[in-house]
Order: C-alpha cells, then sequence, then structure tokens
C-alpha cells in the first residue's frame, strides 16, 4: 500500500501520494513536521529539519508535484505557474526531486500566505 501524507495550512488540507524512493522514506520516518510557508508565484514552498537523500534532480515538473528543493532543503507543492514560468506549467527555481503528487486539488494552495505555519502528517491507514 502506499504511503499517503496529508499537509495542513490553517483550514487548507492536501493528500500526497509518495513515490517509492529513498527520499520519500526518509521523508516518512522524519513525520510529523512543521514549518512556515513561503510563496513564489503558484507554489508553496517549506523547510524542513533534515536533508533527504538526492536522486533524479529535475526541472520538469507539473502542476500537483510535491518536491523536494535541495537548494533550500524545502518541500515545494507546485500549483500553477511560477516567477520562472513561460506558460501555465510550473518551472522551479532550481532543480527539485519528485516525492510524489497530490491527490487533491492543488488549486486549494491559492489561500496560503507568507507565514503561514504548515504542517506534514502521515494519514491514517497509511502503511509504513
Amino acid at each position: 500500500m502506499a504511503k499517503k501524507i496529508v499537509i495542513k495550512i490553517g483550514d487548507v488540507q492536501a493528500e500526497v501520494v509518495l513515490l517509492e524512493i529513498k527520499a520519500s522514506d526518509t521523508l516518512w520516518e522524519a513525520l510529523p513536521i512543521s514549518s512556515t510557508v513561503h510563496r513564489w508565484g503558484e507554489e508553496i514552498y517549506f523547510s524542513i529539519p533534515i536533508p533527504l537523500p538526492k536522486n533524479g534532480e529535475t526541472l520538469d515538473v507539473e502542476v500537483g508535484d510535491f518536491c523536494y528543493w535541495p537548494e533550500g532543503q524545502s518541500i515545494a507543492v507546485f500549483f500553477g505557474p511560477t516567477p520562472m514560468s513561460t506558460n501555465k506549467k510550473p518551472v522551479p527555481y532550481s532543480a527539485v526531486i519528485k516525492l510524489g503528487e497530490l491527490s487533491s486539488d492543488p488549486k486549494v494552495f491559492e489561500k496560503t500566505r507568507d507565514g503561514d505555519v504548515v504542517t506534514l502528517e502521515k494519514m491514517d491507514g497509511s502503511s509504513g
């Protein structure tokens, strides 16, 4: 069974299905995590207290991707174009590692603001 986590920011909540990779497993073991949200176009990102293994860095992301940004030791969630975008497709500031994808509507993050508190938690009934 896939590992699933929930992102909570105030009354905003989204579910993520993690990929079966070492970086996702490392994040899973560190949960729960709380941090502070930053907005960059239609991306939220927030620092995490541990570095994740690097492998498979890419600049090719889609709306709904849940990624690790090694340069900022942060999680990045894409819900639309970023300042680096030339169209509606998000483009990260620098290479990221895809950890999973949202199984709920990414547009819920439009309500989030810089400074909001974010929590990542394991979903009830998820394996691990």
